[in-house]
């Protein structure tokens, strides 16, 4: 029976089986190198330098020709896996260096980034009528009501609940409200604190690069939107917006009568009003007489147009809102059914159906219909309705030091500036210095009219015609215009 020594392998065995181990390692490394590391062809041609591993070791045994590096070099196989590997390197190593100096502002908005353009009022119109009740509930701050969010030019996502997104960096989010079972909403301090986050995140959610972050819209682009420069303009566009609504009514008045109206026009407002008309009738300009009533006239000066809303195409920067933007009188709605008609505000992009405010003729007995608000009808943040037009007052402060005034408030004064102008230019004329009194009357009238400085007054245009058709007929020669 062998002994325990015999089982066991000896010294020598495991010193010749690391030298084995260690002579193929070796050569793996070599033919590595050899892969990796070619010679090249002038050192294998003259043999003046070695590469300490092309020699053998003292205990290996020398390359065969099967195994030599030139076989493994000039191996068609593998000139094709290095030429690959090659050019793979040479791909990421180029795709690497793009994206360290690709700048950021590339990186952040896209190549065909669209200009902006704060001043624009149909740009500003179209990103606030996105704002839809259904999308942007109602209730907010000022600092989040949708002109201001507009003004920083944010747009509502449609089919979303306060979801805000900027049509020029992309960027959207979501504005928090206050949790439903708080009492006070916005006024608890968690809806305080809501609040001044929104405001910090009207900036702040714009992309670094994107322009509006350091821009924004006046706050007057919307408050004086449909503010006409002066009387005979404001007469002009209120009885062609009239004679619109009277269209559209012309042939339901006959069977069906128009709701109550609710307004807060005075006696005399109502004689200015018709005033005006008459002044409007009796220019040659005007080739028939437009027949309108008090109730359309009421309409139009609350800002209510005939058919809905049209759409706004973007134009030119600090440009004014075209008139084709102000009326809104189309033959369509006069063939359309009732259901489908509509009266609209163009700057609130609130609608109002005529079944809504049309009823059959009904005896004295029946139950009166609700009235109609003409302010209260529109969007608590309208310039007809609201004279911030959602703003916070402090935002007028660098803009604008005097305090706005509501819209058809401002266009009513226009037109009693008018009528009174023509009534004492009408005095004037009745009097033996007519023409003397007829120019201090425009002169006087002129500091205070309602119009950019750079252009006429009514009143000049209306005496220079009356002075000059007095000078053709021979009166008053000796007067120099």
């Amino acid at each position: 029976m062998p002994s325990d020594s015999d089982l066991q392998p000896s010294t020598s065995q495991y010193t010749m089986t690391a030298h084995r181990r260690e002579e193929q390692l070796e050569e793996a490394l070599r033919t590595l190198q050899l892969i990796t590391h070619p010679k090249p062809s002038f050192l294998t041609a003259t043999h003046s330098k070695k590469h300490p591993l092309d020699s053998p070791l003292p205990d290996q045994k020398p390359l065969g020709p099967s195994q030599s590096s030139r076989s493994l070099i000039s191996t068609p196989a593998l000139e094709a896996a290095r030429s690959s590997l090659a050019t793979r390197r040479e791909k990421r190593l180029k795709k690497k260096t793009t994206s360290l100096i690709l700048p950021t502002k590339t990186r952040d908005l896209p190549h065909n980034q669209p200009e902006i353009h704060p001043n624009d009022p149909t740009a500003f119109l179209n990103r606030l009528s996105t704002f839809k009740l259904a999308n942007y509930p109602a209730g907010k701050p000022r600092s989040l009501s949708p002109p201001n969010l507009a003004s920083f030019g944010w747009t509502s996502v449609p089919g979303t609940k306060n979801r805000l997104k900027c049509e020029v960096c992309q960027a959207t989010w979501v504005l928090a409200v206050p949790s439903v079972k708080a009492e006070a909403g916005w006024g608890s301090p968690s809806g305080i604190q809501l609040a001044k986050l929104g405001s910090q995140m009207r900036v702040e959610e714009h992309r670094k690069a994107c322009p509006w972050r350091k821009r924004r819209c006046t706050p007057n682009i919307y408050s004086r939107a449909m503010r006409w420069s002066g009387g005979l303009e404001a007469t002009t566009e209120l009885v062609q917006i009239a004679t619109g609504i009277e269209e559209l009514l012309s042939d339901q008045l006959e069977s069906m009568s128009l709701t109550k109206i609710e307004h807060p026009l005075s006696e005399a407002d109502f004689q200015f009003l018709s005033a005006a008309v008459d002044i409007i009738k009796r220019k040659p300009s005007q080739s028939s007489p437009q027949m309108v009533s008090d109730s359309t006239l009421i309409f139009a000066l609350f800002g209510w147009f005939a058919g809905p809303i049209p759409p706004l195409s973007p134009s030119r920067p600090a440009s004014p809102m075209p008139s084709n933007h102000r009326l809104s009188v189309s033959t369509v709605t006069q063939v359309s059914p009732l259901k489908n008609r509509t009266i609209s505000c163009q700057l609130c992009h609130r609608q109002i159906g005529l079944w809504s405010i049309l009823s059959p003729s009904l005896p004295d007995t029946a139950p009166a219909r609700p009235s109609l608000n003409m302010i209260t009808s529109h969007r608590d943040y309208c310039p007809y309705r609201d004279n911030l037009a959602g703003f916070e007052e402090s935002d007028y402060q660098a803009f604008d030091p005097h305090p706005p005034e509501l819209t058809w408030k401002a266009n009513l004064l226009l037109i009693r500036r008018l009528v009174e102008r023509h009534q004492h230019a009408n005095q004037a004329a009745t009097q033996p210095n007519c023409l003397d009194n007829l120019i201090r009357t425009f002169m006087d009238t002129n500091e205070s009219s309602f119009r950019p400085p750079s252009s006429r007054s009514d009143s000049q245009i209306w005496a220079l015609g009356f002075v000059k058709s007095r000078l053709s007929k021979g009166v008053g020669s000796d007067i120099k215009l």
